[in-house]
């Protein structure tokens, strides 16, 4: 009976190891500079600082952003009016079969000027 009990415990804890491998499939981060925002489809164009390891994707990112989607600044919370093209931004992202959903857009840097820290 305790050999029974000890597998179960072991097969549930593989099971809660696999659903966090699931659930983190997909996710990602990328941090780069604004090259073009589409307010009509609710997308922005991103150019990455480091190479990628997908030659393809060298030329930049779009990321979808939606109802759900956090944009963060210095002032708060923002919305996509709030970017603009030359912007540093660091994104959380979601790649699903439509492409990439921003989760979480933190604009880093200004397209005239860094920002200086957040006071």
């Amino acid at each position: 009976m305790k050999t029974i009990f000890a597998i179960g415990v072991v097969l549930l804890f593989v099971l809660s190891l696999t659903g966090m491998a699931f659930a983190a499939e997909g996710m990602g981060t990328f941090h780069g500079k604004i090259t073009a925002i589409d307010t009509n489809s609710g997308t922005v164009a991103v150019m990455p600082f480091q190479p990628v390891v997908s030659p393809s994707k060298n030329g930049g990112f779009v990321f979808k952003m939606n109802d759900m989607t956090n944009l963060v600044t210095c002032n708060g919370s923002g919305n996509l009016s709030d970017l603009k093209v030359g912007d540093e931004v660091n994104i959380m992202y979601r790649e699903q079969t439509n492409g990439f959903v921003a989760q979480t857009v933190t604009r880093t840097g200004g397209a005239e000027a860094p920002l200086v820290a957040c006071r």
